[in-house]
């Protein structure tokens, strides 16, 4: 009689990898892996504490933000220390556990680092299990995350949004642009859209369901927006720029400009970039120009995530997912993607 061969157990790794910032980047310097950053081994604790948990990474979030957070200059959160794990918001799936609140399996998300594990105890970490109940990665980091909890806290808290507005967002092809368009629409309001080229205009317009879409890569922005002789009660602005200076010629009174980022100018941080030359327009027209964050207002995100899951579930919220997939290595790639506009909706990054 044969011997059947006993399975082996497949080993698990005793390292894991994580992403250090090693140097700063420059004005207009797209991110390296070589250059501005490191790679170390980090080692699996052979006994695992009372409250930890290990849990292996399956993608992270790549968003704009990360190219200031790797810069020195004044920033909403401290910038990430050289020698130190570079920021990211991630989603986890638990793979050991020694906390009774967390069990293998569960879907985690949060605030980490590049790294391929978490070792330690989810809540000190500020981790949260999955509250979306879809069990999907991709959605908790995409449609039902950061970037439409960004677009629904600066448009109600900060516009001030009403139903009847007219509404003016810029980047309206991105994650948070695209979010902004389709929850100002579901509240009855007007809605014009500042994408980029033919195709991500025509989705704005027809995914989207913006009013009417402008190109800003055809002709005048500042004109453009002028012909359309309407008049802005809230601007949403992601890019700065042009598009802040045409917002603030056609401001409504007492019309509410919600600064939610300058991705135009994130490449010339340190530089100084000129501002807007009709910023007295705020005062002709009684207007705010107000910028915020997420964590300024971490009671608004359950409403975020329930009215957003309830449109979605309706039909009336469309998404795109844009994710690269590739070794760790390869997340400085996908984060650049954003500066040079290959992506398309939010941009995530699959570890292989």
């Amino acid at each position: 009689k044969r011997k059947r061969k006993r399975k082996r157990k497949r080993k698990m790794a005793t390292t894991f990898k994580e992403i250090l910032l090693k140097t700063r980047p420059e004005s207009g310097e797209s991110l390296s892996i070589d250059k501005h950053y490191q790679v170390v081994d980090r080692t699996f604790p052979d006994n695992l504490p009372e409250g930890h948990v290990i849990a292996k990474t399956t993608h992270f979030s790549c968003d704009p933000t990360q190219r200031i957070w790797a810069t020195d200059v004044p920033q909403y959160m401290p910038c990430v220390k050289i020698g130190e794990g570079m920021r990211t918001l991630a989603a986890l799936v638990v793979e050991k556990s020694n906390n009774p609140d967390f069990k293998e399996g569960d879907i985690l998300s949060g605030l980490l680092t590049w790294a391929e594990y978490f070792v330690g105890n989810p809540k000190e970490a500020g981790l949260t299990k999955d509250a979306s109940g879809t069990g999907n990665a991709e959605l908790i980091l995409g449609p039902l995350g950061l970037t439409t909890w960004t677009a629904y806290i600066g448009l109600h808290e900060v516009g001030k949004l009403k139903e009847g507005d007219t509404v003016l967002v810029s980047g309206a092809s991105g994650a948070t642009g695209s979010a902004a368009v389709q929850l100002a629409k579901a509240f009855g309001c007007k809605v014009v859209g500042i994408a980029g080229g033919e195709a991500k205009c025509a989705m704005v317009k027809e995914k989207y369901g913006a009013d009417v879409v402008l190109d800003y890569k055809k002709g005048d922005l500042v004109e453009a927006v002028s012909k359309l002789n309407l008049r802005f009660d809230v601007f949403y602005d992601n890019t700065g720029g042009d598009a802040l200076v045409a917002a603030l010629d056609n401001l409504a009174m007492f019309g509410r400009i919600v600064i939610c980022g300058a991705i135009s100018q994130y490449n010339q941080l340190g530089e100084k970039v000129p501002g807007p030359h009709n910023y007295t327009m705020l005062l002709m027209r009684r207007g705010t120009m107000r910028g915020f964050i997420v964590l300024d207002h971490p009671e608004m995100i359950p409403t975020s995530v329930t009215t957003t899951a309830e449109l979605i579930k309706g039909g009336k919220f469309h998404y795109d997912l844009d994710v690269q997939e590739g070794p760790i290595e390869s997340v400085v790639e996908t984060v650049n993607r954003l500066f040079s506009g290959k992506n398309v909706g939010k941009q995530l990054h699959k570890l292989a």
